[in-house]
């Protein structure tokens, strides 16, 4: 808020006005009384008595006698006292004077200038406790007090003056004026009544102020004058108060202080120390860089012994509110405004202002961005609220609040794509740039909440409230929109069902929308949305996407199924899929939370993945493992360059230089029994089937098994049910079988595991044996375990329906 420049108001008239007026009509009544008394010396007696009555005067007209060109001079030793000229004294029958072009001067006991008055008649009763002095009545005292009236009435009993016709009085720089006035000396009162107007120049005729009398304090409003308007006004003396009624107003330039009353309370040296504005109080202060004002049932002002405006309390439906600066500020309370000021030099400048009753700060959009729609308002209420002004006394510095504190940040233009900020806390502290009222920084501690409200929720914009111990609010300067929420100690972010938590999180805005732009998590951060969960050393949450992106600490998301560890996890929470980069490790806490999809045999054993890069859709099932992709359990393991798991279908497919061992054979020894061997299988694609407890491999297909080899350029591996050993392998185009002296070729080949034989099939089918030689055939049988093949002839148009064998002869 602008400073509120209570010292002017202060200074408006009152704070100068209010004693030398007091003074200026005191010595107005003393020489009211001076010339009845001066006149008294020329009464005639024994005549009747004369009494002034209000209305039209009935007054004798008979002459009893006359004097003209009177001059009379009284004398105190050898000095004078009085002198009283008027060019004509005539007596009435019924016992009054007239006295015509009248002049009076009363000298003091010491000094040269007497106290004057004149005026073209003046009329007096036989006694001499009744005057009137009327026609162009002109006072002027040893004071220089000058005063003008067509009429004023002196009783000296009652010691009563009333001047019943306008008044104007002037005395070095104070001027003023009032349709009619009356001063009671006895109970040392001055009322005056009807357009009352005083003016206080900062100095006499355009030059510097001689030095006041005592007791009265020495003006300077820094070349401005001041004007005091009212109804009426009353000064009583003994009281050390004055009273303008009847709607009061006080201006010094453009600055205006008004309320249906004004009280001013004066020290004994005639020093204003409180003033008071009663009903409608008012105050408007227009200095450049300090336009403000302030409404109130009752505003009090408090002044130190130099009548320095040092204090300000306002009473009852409070508004205060600044005019010119970029953003206005405007306070408003139903209790009380506590004002304190600084005294530099001359001046008294707004330093402090305190409300409570539940005060509400404004700070409007800045003026300069009245048209940008990026522009927002701010609303603060809390239990208490105190501003601080800088040092200079222009615009805010700080603010506090207390209790229950809201803020509220609205753009002055909504739309649906926009967030609404609210900031709750039990205390905040506000900081503002170094001009304008524009916010800077808001600082809320003990449970510090923010909520933000999309103006339209979407399926994926929701409520989101953030968190904390304590919380800072940033603002952009131009707009005076939120920039971010800086979140510390126990943060958490909430987005229907989604959270993250963590030591530290700053949440961003967008300067074009207005809407959260992302959220960022340090600290131990972690997010959890139902099943889903992550953890890491950063996040940040992407709120157009729903990504929050975990960086550092070893990045790791889970669910009930599995878990992916990686430096660098991208989860999707829209479309519930996380993307991870690096060293990546998937663990399924078993091979059945894959639903079989993992062609592994221990169905409780997890299941491990490790990639370069992977992609984990958690509500499908599917991962994708890129990069020297590896899955393992226990000894069983596929390798590819890319894994692809669907948990839902129960398969898996590696692409691209696939290396296996996920299966056994069992081999009979040369003594009968059978033992158990691994078989290890490469191609460039995989694909398993757990319906089938089927394994298709694809291209340049080799496996192996113990001593046998077979490849291919397709083989499916077809597993028990229930022991994950190969039952049969079906090979296709260009099939190899080898094992030690001994090679078949053929167009298919089809292993079984019961019997360890291999069905050659071709068009022929060939058999090579390092010792016993060749055999051609359509159909062979090749025997692994014995020293033997079968060949069969086969049937068809190409077919010879022949075998042919070859014998390799050793030599003797």
């Amino acid at each position: 808020m602008q400073e509120i420049r209570r010292r002017k108001v202060a200074g408006i008239g009152l704070r100068i006005a209010a004693p030398k007026l007091g003074r200026v009509l005191a010595l107005l009544l003393l020489v009211c009384g001076i010339a009845a008394l001066a006149i008294s010396y020329w009464g005639l007696k024994d005549r009747t008595t004369f009494r002034l009555r209000p209305g039209q005067a009935r007054l004798s007209t008979e002459v009893v006698g006359e004097i003209t060109n009177l001059e009379h001079r009284e004398m105190k030793g050898d000095r004078l006292w009085v002198l009283l000229r008027a060019s004509r004294d005539v007596q009435y029958s019924d016992g009054h004077h007239r006295l015509e072009n009248v002049y009076l001067e009363v000298y003091p006991d010491q000094g040269d200038r007497p106290d004057k008055i004149s005026a073209r008649e003046t009329l007096t009763n036989e006694d001499n406790t009744q005057f009137l002095f009327t026609g162009n009545v002109q006072i002027e005292t040893r004071d220089r007090l000058t005063a003008r009236s067509e009429s004023v009435e002196y009783d000296v009993k009652t010691e009563v003056a009333n001047l019943t016709t306008p008044v104007s009085f002037q005395r070095e720089n104070i001027q003023g004026r009032a349709d009619s006035a009356g001063l009671d000396a006895k109970a040392k009162k001055l009322e005056l009544k009807g357009a009352v107007e005083i003016t206080v120049h900062p100095e006499a005729g355009g030059q510097p102020a001689s030095a006041p009398p005592a007791g009265l304090p020495k003006a300077n409003l820094r070349g401005l004058p001041v004007t005091v308007r009212s109804a009426q006004a009353l000064f009583d003396q003994a009281a050390m108060q004055i009273n303008f009624g009847g709607g009061a107003t006080a201006e010094q330039g453009r600055d205006v202080f008004s309320g249906e009353t004004l009280v001013g309370m004066l020290t004994p040296e005639k020093r204003v120390k409180y003033i008071a504005a009663r009903t409608g109080a008012y105050l408007r202060s227009m200095n450049e860089g300090r336009a403000a004002e302030v409404f109130g049932d009752q505003l009090d002002f408090y002044f130190n012994p130099d009548q320095k405006l040092v204090a300000a309390h306002a009473i009852g439906n409070v508004r205060a509110k600044t005019l010119d600066a970029d953003s206005d500020a405007e306070l408003v309370t139903p209790a009380a405004v506590d004002l304190e000021f600084s005294v530099q030099g001359d001046r008294s400048l707004l330093r402090e202002m305190r409300a409570g009753g539940r005060p509400v700060l404004t700070l409007g959009a800045p003026k300069s961005k009245a048209s940008d729609p990026k522009a927002a308002n701010k609303r603060l209420t809390a239990d208490a609220v105190r501003l601080f002004w800088r040092e200079t006394g222009r615009d805010l510095e700080r603010a506090e609040a207390n209790g229950n504190v809201e803020l509220l940040v609205e753009p002055t233009q909504p739309n649906p794509a926009a967030d609404r900020k609210r900031l709750y806390a039990t205390v905040f502290r506000c900081h503002f740039f170094e001009a304008g009222n524009l916010a800077k920084t808001f600082n809320a501690s003990g449970d510090a909440r923010a909520v933000i409200e999309p103006y339209q929720e979407t399926e994926r914009r929701g409520t989101r409230t953030l968190t904390a111990q304590e919380m800072a609010a940033q603002f952009v300067r131009e707009t005076q929109d939120v920039e971010r929420f800086e979140a510390a100690g126990d943060a958490r972010f909430v987005e229907r069902q989604r959270t993250l938590t963590s030591q530290k999180m700053n949440a961003h805005f967008s300067r074009e929308t207005s809407a959260l732009e992302r959220v960022e998590a340090a600290g131990d951060a972690k997010f959890n949305e139902l099943d889903r969960n992550g953890q890491s050393a950063t996040m940040t949450y992407t709120a157009g996407d729903g990504r929050i992106l975990l960086r550092g600490g070893e990045p790791v998301v889970w669910d009930s199924r599995a878990r992916l560890k990686a430096p660098e996890i991208d989860s999707d929470t829209v479309n519930k899929i996380s993307h991870a980069r690096g060293k990546v490790l998937t663990t399924y806490y078993s091979q059945e939370q894959t639903n079989g999809a993992a062609p592994f045999k221990s169905v409780k054993s997890p299941v491990f993945i490790a990639s370069a890069a992977a992609e984990f859709q958690h509500e499908t099932g599917v991962g994708v493992y890129t990069g020297n992709a590896r899955a393992w359990q226990d000894d069983n393991f596929v390798k590819a360059d890319r894994l692809v798991l669907r948990r839902e279908q129960k398969r898996m497919e590696g692409d691209g230089n696939v290396q296996s061992a996920l299966y056994q054979a069992r081999r009979r020894g040369e003594g009968g029994e059978r033992t158990v061997v691994p078989v290890f299988a490469t191609s460039r694609s995989m694909t398993y089937s757990d319906a089938e407890r089927l394994l298709h491999y694809a291209g340049d297909v080799d496996i192996r098994q113990g001593t046998e080899r077979m490849t291919s350029e397709v083989a499916d591996v077809f597993l028990q049910k229930e022991s994950y050993e190969v039952e049969r392998t079906v090979s296709q185009r260009a099939v190899v079988v080898t094992q030690p002296g001994r090679r078949g070729t053929g167009d298919r080949g089809e292993y079984t595991a019961a019997d360890e034989t291999v069905v050659l099939t071709g068009n022929p089918a060939r058999v090579e044996d390092a010792e016993k030689g060749t055999s051609e055939s359509r159909r062979m049988t090749v025997f692994l375990r014995e020293d033997r093949v079968v060949s069969e002839g086969g049937a068809g148009p190409q077919s010879p329906g022949r075998v042919r064998t070859t014998h390799r002869i050793k030599k003797q």
